[in-house]
């Protein structure tokens, strides 16, 4: 995904097309008709419109997934089921210098699909921390399965358990994403799963929180 998308004049008008979205859904509108309406009117290219799909909530949304984060204390001697590339691939863009999406949530997602799996051994290592501190009863990772760099990743989460002290399991599904809606507990930064599930939280944004230098475009 080119830069030139979310530079300059082009960002202002993601932003503006961002608000009025909002605004629109927010009053009962047809999120479908919004969204082809504000995308010519706006004149947006599909990965503007993707952007801002991933991106863009309601306050009444925002309130509805506020009222199901849980906090670090709320986690406490629980199990966590993670959203794995989810949590991964963001955590590895921020490491690679990559820009990334940042939600009024305070969700961090990549711009484009994927990761940089070259940069997984440093993200573990960062993860370990946050998920000490949230004290998890255990954590259970869902992995797509069709993913080249499943494998790896499940190997490397498997011998991350002992340097995080935190029990970790892991299964390759070939849809993650649907075992994990309309679960509790679920670690995600994906707003169709912060929307469908019973209770979620943050793991990716506190973890990018202690990277330097990492771009975040907001367009809320």
């Amino acid at each position: 995904m080119t830069t030139a998308l979310f530079e300059g004049e082009a960002l202002e008008r993601l932003r503006m097309a961002a608000a009025e979205i909002a605004f629109l859904t927010g009053r009962g509108y047809d999120a479908a008709e919004v969204r082809a309406l504000v995308a010519k009117t706006r004149q947006l290219a599909p990965e503007q419109l993707e952007l801002l799909d991933r991106s863009v909530c309601s306050e009444g949304q925002y309130r509805a997934r506020a009222a199901k984060e849980m906090l670090p204390e709320d986690i406490a001697r629980r199990p966590l089921l993670v959203d794995g590339h989810d949590v991964v691939d963001a955590v590895t863009s921020a490491l690679a210098g990559k820009p990334l999406l940042e939600g009024m949530d305070q969700t961090v997602q990549p711009l484009a699909p994927g990761g940089v799996p070259e940069r997984v051994d440093e993200a573990l290592l960062l993860v370990g921390p946050v998920l000490r501190e949230m004290r998890p009863s255990k954590t259970r990772w869902l992995l797509d399965a069709a993913r080249p760099d499943t494998a790896a990743l499940k190997d490397k989460l498997l011998a991350s358990a002992k340097k995080w002290k935190v029990a970790v399991e892991v299964e390759l599904l070939p849809d993650p994403k649907g075992a994990l809606r309309k679960a509790a507990n679920v670690a995600t930064s994906d707003p169709s799963l912060i929307e469908a599930s019973k209770s979620w939280c943050n793991l990716s944004g506190p973890v990018v929180a202690a990277i330097d230098g990492v771009v975040r475009i907001k367009l809320q």
